[in-house]
């Protein structure tokens, strides 16, 4: 395990008005029904863009279809605008995650979308797995694990997946699972290594649409 004993500093997450968070929202939706048209990417109006869209960040966009989950997957180069992150994580989720055949457009009018946007990532140090079990916090940290050629991310929104006593080590066995250790055991590796981070998330309500 590593030696090193200092503790992780929450970081806030980016501040985005309702007004930004509805407008990115609907980017992520109409760049998903261009890219399904015709195959091409969204150009957006330099004027629309704020400045905490211009700030770099990564982030993920999630689709749920009928409450199950219809594709995830993140953008997760930092020195990128949180703009062009949303495209390209809009356009991924609906056509590359490996999970799901590609979206239709059919299914659009029908999925919620929901984008987390990212704190940046920093180490988080234990001496024990009993020492990680009290560091990570549940609800909060999102997690990356890595270990060997092993990694795998959860969002902190996976937290709600996972009740009782031992959230925390259900939490990370799925963590493992996620990585591709079939035992669950990786997250007890002394090799193993953590990173947290912290998101603002917001949706569009699934609800809302018929």
């Amino acid at each position: 395990m590593n030696n090193d004993t200092s503790t992780d500093t929450h970081i806030a997450p980016p501040t985005l008005s309702s007004d930004e968070q509805r407008f990115l929202l609907d980017l992520s939706r109409r760049t998903i029904e261009r890219y399904l048209t015709d195959g091409t990417t969204m150009a957006v109006d330099a004027e629309q863009v704020t400045e905490g869209m211009r700030r770099n960040a990564r982030c993920f966009v999630t689709l749920h279809l009928k409450g199950a989950l219809r594709g995830c997957i993140g953008y997760m180069a930092e020195d990128v605008p949180l703009i062009k992150s949303v495209i390209q994580s809009s356009i991924s989720a609906a056509t590359h995650d490996y999970r799901f055949p590609p979206l239709t457009l059919a299914e659009l009018q029908l999925v919620s979308i929901e984008i987390s946007v990212l704190t940046p990532s920093r180490r988080l140090h234990h001496n024990s797995v009993e020492d990680l079990l009290t560091k990570l916090e549940p609800g909060v940290h999102g997690v990356v694990l890595r270990c060997g050629g092993f990694t795998g991310l959860f969002l902190p929104q996976m937290w709600d997946h996972f009740e009782g006593e031992n959230q925390i080590e259900a939490f990370l066995v799925n963590l493992s699972h996620k990585a591709g250790d079939s035992s669950g055991k990786l997250w007890r590796n002394s090799r193993a290594e953590y990173e947290v981070f912290e998101v603002v998330h917001f949706n569009d309500e699934e609800d809302t649409r018929e």
